[in-house]
């Protein structure tokens, strides 16, 4: 069926081709219409010319202005030698020309001046083409109407340029609208319809607008400097491709409360918001080009939906890509790695359970998970930088989390871990949604708001000594130690909690920034550095001595701290104490001590010296001896195969 009426628009295309050019007449009869029946008869008015003509017979009309509203009652074809100097002018109301019977053609005129240019009601295969049509409220506007075509006509200064209300299986193709006040192309209600290939531009409103219409295919449009691209609502199994869409404010791409629609290859540049999708369950979105926009890909509330091969890129200051629900389908998208922002894999995963993630992410979200280990990444340039839906112990260690409009975003996710991430540049750090008993600690946060929660209650600091975040816009004083804060001395820790958002608080924000040293000899035990120094060469060998070196690197002749959290299973001290040297000086320290965790805080004059804390003991005996034990199989394996090679 749908290859039917595919074939009949061409029919009329190639019948609308035809030239019918009889201008010899026009410049013998100036201001006259000619109409050809059997012979050609002469009118002074466009009306009296169809009111004598019979069906299926063609009108032409020479150059000048007919102050007239005409009504085409029967199939006739009526043509403007030039639309450029044949003007029907409504007289500043009215229908100017209003289509009752089948089979008509207008083309070849300026329509200007009333309330609708052209009013097709109950008709089929109308073709109304390379007309100018101005100044009106309604453009062309079609109701009930079936298999017409709307071709190649300039369409300026209209309320809304083309409507169809109850109107399937039309063609909208290669028309011009430029300067409209008001929606350039409206279907309500309507189906199977073709919009293809029409330029839009200038038009402070929506370029085109689908609601409550199906089975529609929008192909190969180019749009630009328009309030609304394309916009579906309440639209669906619609197919929206190869359209170019640039320089839009707000939306280039809307799709609300609209199911089963594809849209693939579109090319969506420099605009507020690219693409979002409302409420909308079950489209596929494919292979399209979102670059240099405010935002680029926005989903809310919409599930079911598969993504596959974008390309998303550039798109600031919001971010390229970003996702927000309230109900766990409202997160229940098919994301795969196909899809790229910046270069990098979008990781969207579902229903994931105890795995490690440390590769190349574009964006991450992790729906409906548990046990998860991210670790060591860099997210950056979305919405948000990670986003953690209906998730439990989920650890988030290492990570940067830079340049986002939200650094984390989590929903209904209780009990994980954020520790040893950079936050920077990010317009909120944090926006959670009903999530709770998250541990946030050991943090370093440069800028940005810190927290927008809703229902959220969680804890920001490990407690005393270890500490919880740091803050650089706070500039808080350390001039005392201890639980209460309250002896004598700094510590590492400023002396007054951060209330973040009612019952969040940092009880123990740290004085300056926190650096992580992982080891090849434990996951589970990090060496740590509050410093206001850049901690640089860090060392642990501990088959060469229980010690640590690194170098606390600043302007010289300036005084740096640094306080040091040292695991006690990775080394420890017996019967003396430690020892902390710059260079070969003894360096005076103040020790706090946990089960696990020895806190060493003390202050020093920056210079190119390298600095070494002293133990007695370095990692369990046997893990040495495991490990010697390993070097030496591997040390025999290697020996004997040279010797088999020789």
């Amino acid at each position: 069926m749908r290859k039917v009426k595919i074939l009949r628009f061409l029919i009329i295309l190639i019948i609308m081709s035809i030239n019918f050019s009889h201008n010899n007449f026009c410049q013998a009869n100036p201001a006259k219409v000619i109409f050809t029946g059997l012979e050609a008869s002469f009118y002074t008015s466009i009306q009296e010319a169809i009111n004598c003509a019979n069906p299926g017979d063609a009108i032409y009309v020479c150059e000048g202005v007919y102050f007239e509203h005409i009504v085409v009652n029967k199939s006739v074809s009526i043509f403007g030698i030039d639309p450029s100097k044949v003007i029907i002018d409504g007289g500043g109301e009215g229908v100017i020309v209003e289509v009752t019977a089948d089979s008509s053609v207008i083309s070849g005129f300026t329509i200007r001046n009333g309330l609708s240019g052209i009013r097709v009601i109950n008709c089929r295969y109308i073709n109304f083409s390379f007309n100018i049509v101005e100044d009106v409220v309604y453009g062309a506007y079609f109701l009930n109407a079936e298999f017409n075509i709307v071709f190649k006509n300039n369409f300026t200064r209209n309320s809304m340029s083309i409507v169809l209300q109850n109107s399937n299986s039309n063609m909208i193709s290669k028309n011009n609208f430029y300067h409209n006040n008001g929606q350039s192309i409206s279907l309500y209600n309507s189906s199977d319809n073709f919009i293809v290939g029409n330029k839009i531009t200038r038009n402070p409103a929506f370029a085109i607008y689908l609601e409550k219409s199906v089975n529609n295919t929008l192909t190969m449009n180019d749009v630009s400097y328009v309030c609304q691209g394309i916009s579906l609502n309440f639209s669906h199994n619609n197919s929206i491709s190869k359209n170019v869409i640039k320089n839009t404010g707000p939306n280039a791409i809307t799709i609300e409360s609209s199911n089963d629609n594809r849209l693939y290859e579109n090319f969506l540049v420099e605009s507020e918001i690219a693409f979002q999708l409302l409420n909308s369950n079950f489209n596929l979105i494919w292979k399209n080009n979102i670059t240099r926009s405010k935002l680029g890909l926005w989903i809310s509330r919409s599930s079911g939906n598969i993504l596959r091969d974008n390309y998303i890129s550039e798109n600031r200051p919001f971010g390229n890509f970003g996702v927000y629900g309230e109900r766990l389908e409202d997160f229940l998208n098919d994301v795969d790695v196909t899809n790229r922002v910046d270069e990098a894999p979008i990781y969207y995963l579902l229903n994931q359970h105890g795995m490690v993630l440390s590769d190349k992410v574009g964006y991450l979200a992790l729906i409906n998970s548990s046990d998860i280990i991210v670790e060591n990444i860099t997210l950056m340039g979305n919405y948000q930088g990670l986003t953690l839906a209906y998730s439990t112990n989920i650890t988030l260690n290492g990570l940067k989390i830079e340049n986002n409009f939200q650094g984390v975003y989590m929903s209904h996710s209780n009990f994980n871990i954020i520790a040893g991430c950079s936050f920077n540049g990010n317009v909120y750090n944090f926006y959670f949604q009903n999530s709770n008993s998250n541990l946030i600690f050991a943090n370093n946060f440069f800028g940005g708001k810190i927290l927008y929660s809703s229902s959220s209650s969680n804890y920001w600091d490990y407690g005393y000594p270890c500490g919880g975040n740091y803050w650089s816009e706070l500039q808080l004083p350390d001039n005392f130690m201890g639980p209460y804060q309250n002896i004598t001395g700094p510590d590492g820790i400023s002396d007054v909690p951060v209330y973040l958002y009612k019952e969040n608080v940092d009880k123990y924000p740290l004085a300056a920034p926190v650096k992580i040293f992982g080891t090849e000899f434990s996951k589970n035990y990090f060496f740590s550095f509050v410093s206001n120094s850049s901690i640089q060469n860090f060392q642990f060998n501990p088959f060469a001595e229980p010690s640590i070196l690194f170098n606390a690197e600043g302007p010289l002749g300036t005084t740096g701290f640094c306080r040091v959290a040292i695991p006690k299973k990775l080394l420890w001290v017996e019967d003396v104490g430690w020892k902390v040297l710059l260079g070969n000086n003894n360096i005076t320290f103040t020790q706090m001590d946990t089960t696990d965790y020895v806190y060493l805080y003390f202050t020093y004059v920056h210079t190119s010296d390298t600095i070494k804390i002293c133990g007695t003991n370095a990692i369990p005996e046997y893990a040495s001896l495991s490990l010697w034990f390993v070097l030496k199989i591997l040390a025999s394996i290697t020996f004997l195969i040279k010797k088999l090679i020789s």
